[in-house]
């Protein structure tokens, strides 16, 4: 079953998904991030729950998913041809895709059964009496957020309709009394998946999968189950819209430039000391968090970082992902200005900079430009690697990677081999992904 026009799904609405019916559409679920334990223990009494509409409220050019030219998930040719200049696609162009209604329905029952409830479904009924809904559970979407991987035939660049990547939603849910059609609930709650590999309509499966995990952190909410349960009023559950990560883990995105300068950047340039030798690291937000090469810092606890004004001050050593070799540190100061980072990525041929740590001897620190010679998959690893004519000392490693408007777009991860060798940089949005690092 389709939805009927208009068949937009984030605009004016998701279409009303029918209250009863299509929900035998096997497909392969894409399983969400976080799923909630079950606290329905016997839904045999419980009052019987339907679905009843989900809309949405977000304008049409909203940009809500992105196409980078380094996604982090692997992929055959991801996104060689982005859908714009920027590589978004708006809340518009995701409304026009063509959904499945029966998904939704299916997702919502197959999450809410496994919880303990009862669903309102003469579909789901096998032949018995249908079940009327007590309570009919409606939704809206207020956001949107998610980077893909879109994969290309390798013989001519075609576009195919192979996704992967993450998606999270932010739905407000309302449930409200069939009979009188009175709200007895509301709640929000994000709803989250991710596909590791891209696959076939890989982009609608993480939509109808995210869609169900909020469902899942709805039906575990306590509310919820005193709701479904025994049939009382219930207030909010008093738990936030979004789980915002640990706020060490936020850094202020500084404003943009129109063109790279080094003395802009090298206060925010730091050199490092830690476990596994010297290098630079580079200062994030203006609250002391600091990227670097994981290998500088090995196994230690602790690192020095001696800024471009001469003065050490100690780091604490966040997060290390060993794999992507990179580390986040947070030393206790506080800067006068916050690099500007751009996640979108970098093309090739595109001119890049770096810069160097201030010098032992006081010499003010070196910047080098080149352009950006390809960027591709790390045969070791898979992970997305920028290659670079722009040359790194070994004093370097671990320092930035600027666009030619001043923008941080990659990390430093080795020094350059000889003059026509190309260094490897790692793209600065999968840096803060794996390290969990939040821009605002």
């Amino acid at each position: 079953m389709r939805l009927a026009a208009p068949s937009r799904l984030l605009a004016a609405a998701l279409g009303p998904l029918l209250l009863l019916g299509g929900c035998d559409a096997a497909r392969e679920a894409i399983a969400p991030i976080v799923a909630p334990k079950p606290k329905v223990e016997d839904g045999r009494d419980a009052r019987a729950i339907g679905l009843g509409r989900i809309e949405a409220d977000m304008p049409d050019d909203a940009p809500v998913v992105n196409f980078p030219n380094t996604p982090a998930t692997p992929g055959h040719l991801c996104n060689y041809h982005r859908l714009d200049a920027d590589g978004w696609m708006t809340a518009g162009e995701v409304a026009d895709l063509d959904l499945d209604s029966s998904g939704f329905a299916a997702a919502f029952a197959e999450r809410l059964e496994a919880e303990g409830y009862r669903f309102a479904d003469d579909a789901r009924s096998g032949g018995r009496e249908p079940v009327s809904p007590d309570l009919v559970a409606s939704a809206r979407v207020v956001a949107m957020q998610g980077e893909f991987c879109r994969e290309h035939h390798a013989w001519d660049g075609r576009p195919t309709d192979s996704y992967g990547g993450r998606l999270e939603m932010e739905i407000e849910w309302s449930v409200a009394d069939a009979a009188t059609g009175d709200v007895a609930l509301t709640a929000a709650y994000p709803g989250r998946a991710r596909q590791a590999r891209p696959v076939r309509d890989g982009l609608a499966r993480a939509i109808e999968a995210a869609f169900a995990d909020s469902a899942s952190r709805l039906a575990a909410s306590e509310a919820m189950v005193a709701l479904a349960a025994h049939g009382v009023r219930a207030a909010p559950p008093p738990e936030p819209v979004v789980e915002a990560p640990p706020p060490a883990r936020v850094a202020e995105n500084g404003p943009g430039g129109k063109a790279f300068e080094s003395a802009r950047a090298a206060p925010n340039v730091a050199a490092i000391e830690g476990g596994g030798g010297q290098g630079a690291a580079f200062f994030i937000g203006r609250e002391g968090l600091a990227l670097t090469a994981a290998h500088l810092v090995g196994a230690a606890e602790t690192a020095t970082l001696r800024l471009a004004s001469g003065v050490a001050v100690p780091a604490t050593v966040l997060a290390v992902d060993a794999v992507r070799d990179v580390a986040l540190l947070k030393a206790e100061i506080v800067l006068g200005a916050a690099l500007p980072i751009d996640r979108r990525g970098v093309r090739k041929h595109e001119r890049v900079h770096t810069v160097a740590a201030k010098a032992a001897d006081g010499k003010p620190p070196k910047s080098a430009s080149g352009v950006v010679r390809t960027v591709r998959a790390d045969t070791a690893t898979g992970l997305a690697v920028i290659q670079a004519s722009t040359s790194v000392s070994p004093g370097g490693v671990g320092g930035p990677l600027f666009d030619k408007s001043g923008a941080v777009v990659g990390l430093a991860l080795a020094a350059s081999e000889s003059p026509t060798r190309a260094t490897r940089f790692a793209p600065i949005g999968d840096v803060l992904d794996r390290l969990e690092v939040e821009l605002k």
